[in-house]
């Protein structure tokens, strides 16, 4: 967990890797955007000498977006599965494989996350499973990376 002002890298995808922004993360849900609109709301409005407060439409719109995206990721007939693990293999290889892949799936990739030779690895689930809370195994990683990349990068747990 990230405390209180620290830095955090964004991610646009595993596959794209970081973009450069860094934001300062703050206490409380969305970032500490919650705490924001709580006390807009109900207590002392802050100025945003920025322009950035939403009115009554923005916050029926981003309603509207997440009733949407949890109806999706329930009704979802495709499962990818994603996390953090170390290759055996160069990042040159690697990056070859991946790059070969994409051009057939574009749910598949590895993307270093900096210096110590930790990747964000992405590739398509064998199914949809029922209870997501249940982590995927590095065996399960494993066996898709070989039926998609042909090998398994001899991928293993950084920790």
């Amino acid at each position: 967990m990230v405390g209180l002002g620290a830095r955090a890298r964004m991610f646009t995808e595993a596959l794209t890797g970081p973009f450069a922004d860094r934001i300062d993360l703050v206490e409380g849900g969305h970032g500490g955007g919650d705490v924001r609109m709580l006390a807009d709301l109900f207590g002392e409005r802050v100025p945003d000498g920025l322009g950035r407060a939403a009115d009554a439409v923005d916050g029926a719109r981003s309603l509207v977006t997440g009733l949407a995206a949890n109806r999706s990721l329930e009704s979802s007939t495709v499962e990818t599965l994603l996390d953090e693990m170390e290759a055996a293999v160069p990042s040159e290889e690697l990056a070859a494989v991946v790059a070969e892949v994409n051009k057939t799936q574009k749910r598949f990739g590895a993307a270093p996350l900096g210096e110590g030779g930790v990747n964000r690895v992405v590739v398509p689930a064998e199914e949809v499973v029922e209870d997501r809370t249940v982590p995927p195994t590095l065996e399960e990683f494993k066996r898709q990376l070989r039926a998609f990349a042909g090998i398994d990068f001899g991928v293993h747990s950084p920790r």
